[in-house]
């Protein structure tokens, strides 16, 4: 596996939802604590949780680059 360019490394830990994003994931949240979703809109947040998740794993391997690349 090609180890991750410390350049592309930073611009992966800068990656975030938008703000406009990060208000529809709460009000989906809100929604989804009061058992008020719709059908569609569990879908809505599922694909938010996965996504979420998917920048996780991007995140933590971008770190894990830096620091290798600082050894």
């Amino acid at each position: 596996m090609t180890p991750l360019a410390e350049e592309s490394a930073r611009a992966l830990l800068l990656l975030e939802f938008s703000k406009k994003d990060r208000e529809r994931m709460h009000l989906l949240s809100k929604k989804a604590q009061e058992g008020s979703l719709l059908p569609d809109q569990q879908d809505e947040i599922g694909r938010y949780r996965r996504i979420g998740y998917f920048l996780d794993l991007l995140r933590s391997k971008a770190r894990k680059a830096l620091k290798n690349s600082k050894s």
